[in-house]
């Protein structure tokens, strides 16, 4: 069972990937400065647009489970039972 929610943790995970990203883009970067090497030449701004994208989707996937679970255990069903409910 799948599907599709906007929420808080869409827009978390959407602003969480690229932001790992731009941090590790950042260490490479650091790295290669500190060794005197030839920096990251990438297409930055591309993979953002990108992680951004996907990190929407999944965020909207998760926040659609995470709405589930909130209204099984708000009915009153035990942690585990909302888990394993179909």
């Amino acid at each position: 069972m799948w599907g599709f929610s906007i929420g808080i943790i869409t827009f978390a995970v959407a602003l969480l990937i690229p932001a790992i990203y731009v941090l590790s883009r950042g260490t490479f970067w650091f790295q290669a400065w500190l060794n005197n090497t030839e920096k990251p030449n990438d297409k930055m701004i591309v993979k953002i647009v990108f992680g951004l994208i996907i990190g929407f989707v999944l965020g909207g996937m998760l926040q659609y489970f995470w709405d589930a679970f909130v209204i099984c255990k708000d009915s009153g069903y035990p942690l585990l039972q909302c888990f394993s409910r179909k």
